[in-house]
């Protein structure tokens, strides 16, 4: 049973992630699988603990928005991390809750 209150979207995104430490903010890379209001399904190449907040920036390329790039940035905490493997690739894959998030419009050509 799917216990998900809000529609989930299948989008491959560029994702930034932000993720602190008490001394200094480490940003990871990686690819977004799934994206909702309430959720996100990432993967990158380190390891987030489950609890863990971090802060992402998502980028929605103009093709996709009528003409405009439009960011995402937000705050999340991890639910859980799986091991993934692609293409020889070793990947984890981060499902976790947006706690907050805004949208930001780029400037028009």
């Amino acid at each position: 049973m799917d216990r998900r209150s809000t529609r989930r979207y299948d989008l491959t995104l560029p994702i930034t992630v932000d993720r602190y430490s008490p001394q200094t903010v480490e940003s990871l890379v990686g690819k977004t699988r799934d994206l909702s209001i309430g959720g996100i399904y990432f993967t990158t190449g380190q390891e987030l603990l489950p609890g863990r907040e971090f802060d992402f920036t998502a980028r929605f390329p103009a093709a996709l928005t009528q003409g405009r790039e439009v960011l995402i940035r937000a705050r999340g905490k991890v639910v859980r991390a799986e091991k993934e493997k692609a293409d020889g690739n070793k990947r984890i894959g981060i499902a976790a809750v947006i706690e907050k998030y805004e949208f930001v419009l780029s400037e028009p050509n």
